[in-house]
């Protein structure tokens, strides 16, 4: 079942660092959980995922809705024949975007990371 896209909350600021295998782990595992109109396999929005994960690390804490044509540009260069289309992938982008920021803040405030 596809559940509706709720834009994302992303926190603003920047990120130092998060742990991109176990980000790509997650979305390889939970492909279900992105928002997408129809069920697609892992490599389809690798692409889309990746951006996220680069965006947020390179954001410098700059809103999404700041980077949006940036992000468009890279994700035309970056997917090839994906057949992800531009405004399913900018939701993939968030989705995992919101989920490594939320994280990484996690982390960051967690008395036991370090």
């Amino acid at each position: 079942m596809t559940m509706p896209y709720l834009p994302p909350q992303i926190a603003i600021g920047p990120i130092e660092s998060i742990d991109l295998d176990a980000e790509l782990g997650h979305w390889r595992r939970h492909c279900d959980l992105l928002p997408l109109r129809e069920a697609r396999a892992f490599e389809d929005v690798e692409a889309a995922v990746k951006l996220g994960l680069d965006a947020c690390l390179r954001s410098g804490g700059r809103a999404p809705a700041e980077l949006h044509d940036e992000l468009h540009a890279r994700y035309r260069r970056l997917a090839g024949a994906s057949p992800v289309p531009w405004d399913e992938a900018y939701a993939i982008v968030l989705a995992a975007w919101q989920r490594a920021s939320r994280r990484a803040r996690e982390e960051a405030f967690d008395p036991r990371s370090g």
